[in-house]
């Protein structure tokens, strides 16, 4: 793992182009959103999954093919650039990130691990929610720059307005810096200085900047889960440590508040759902971790179908697609041939006749023995 931090740092995020206004004519409007299809594709790379526009948003494990729907952002107030840039979202930062982390055996593993982890720790679930946002809005920003100032508009007046984040625990002010900074790079916030020293050592471990390389866009999955779970995770336990003794001193003033739980014995639970109140989520994270899971299961058994085709006919799909191609090309002059060969074997098959004897024909007998 040491040897893999030693990566190159992306260049920093360039100051977002202006929000690009949504034209008023349909021949406008449907030129807009021309290049959607060429975004899509740049969204879904290789985690074998295919996207479209539909009513309502669904995952067919058979196909891999999802549907979208921009229409759940804009009932909750969004333009339809932003509510584009919404279904990007979540396509990219939640269904193709963790379909490319379970392409692989140990990817499916650090997964397993991820999900233990948790089960007892929300703060690890929020965070990794966190990371993988800016790492696949920096993607989306990348495929599609005119979309970058609406990411900055969403998040600067949706979903994260503040920019004092002190009266937030350490560890949530932490996720929060990085998430919000990230998406709007020319505006500081305010954080405790705990949370500052935390930032300011993880920007230079080894020499790296580690939040960057875990929210790279270009990075692997794995990697950028292992970097998170080795060097960030533990920073955030920490101030969660110092989160819980500033909470034990207040215990006996708190009577009320928004750090008050719900009875799940998790001192933060009600900043946690402030958390999850802010993002709106067309799909059921449950849902898509098992939709994901049963297409990639459905993709490596076709996978091992078409493996033993081909070894048991020794010739490759490519090549049987080939000749069916050559076919479809020939095809309309075959049926001819057909009834000219038809007429051959016809004439071939004439029945030959012959004269029929008028006597019996019995044993042949020596001539020479006949007297």
């Amino acid at each position: 793992m040491d040897g893999q931090i030693e990566r190159a740092i992306p260049d920093p995020v360039q100051s977002p182009k202006p929000a690009l206004e949504l034209p008023k004519t349909d021949e406008a409007v449907r030129s807009f959103f021309s290049e959607e299809e060429r975004v899509l594709g740049d969204i879904a790379g290789g985690s074998g999954f295919t996207f479209k526009r539909g009513d309502g948003w669904a995952i067919n494990p058979d196909t891999g093919e999802a549907t979208y729907d921009p229409k759940f952002f804009e009932e909750k107030g969004y333009t339809p650039s932003q509510a584009l840039f919404g279904a990007f979202h979540e396509l990219r930062c939640h269904l193709v990130e963790t379909a490319d982390l379970l392409n692989t055996p140990e990817g499916q593993q650090a997964y397993e691990r991820l999900k233990d982890r948790e089960k007892g720790k929300q703060r690890i679930h929020i965070w990794e929610n966190c990371r993988t946002d800016v790492k696949g809005n920096l993607a989306i920003m990348q495929f599609a720059p005119s979309l970058a100032g609406d990411v900055e508009t969403v998040y600067r007046e949706k979903l994260w307005p503040e920019v004092d984040l002190t009266s937030k625990p350490r560890h949530l002010q932490f996720m929060y810096a990085v998430l919000r900074t990230s998406m709007i790079p020319d505006e500081q916030v305010v954080v405790d200085p705990l949370v500052t020293q935390a930032l300011e050592k993880l920007r230079s471990v080894k020499g790296k900047d580690v939040i960057a390389l875990a929210t790279d866009p270009a990075q692997d999955p794995l990697l950028a889960l292992k970097l998170s779970e080795k060097y960030i995770e533990p920073v955030i336990e920490e101030l969660y440590q110092e989160d819980l003794k500033d909470k034990k001193d207040q215990q006996p003033q708190q009577g009320k508040g928004k750090g008050q739980g719900s009875g799940s014995g998790e001192p933060f639970e009600g900043d946690y759902e402030d958390y999850e109140s802010r993002h709106p989520e067309p799909m059921d994270e449950g849902e898509v971790e098992k939709k994901i899971k049963e297409t990639k299961e459905h993709q490596s058994t076709s996978a091992r179908q078409e493996a033993g085709y081909e070894e048991e006919h020794r010739v490759s799909r490519k090549d049987i697609a080939d000749y069916y191609e050559e076919y479809r090309q020939v095809a309309s002059q075959i049926e001819p041939l057909r009834q000219v060969f038809r007429a051959i074997v016809e004439q071939r098959n004439i029945i030959l006749r012959r004269m029929a004897s008028l006597k019996e024909e019995g044993v042949m007998i020596d001539p020479g023995l006949v007297v």
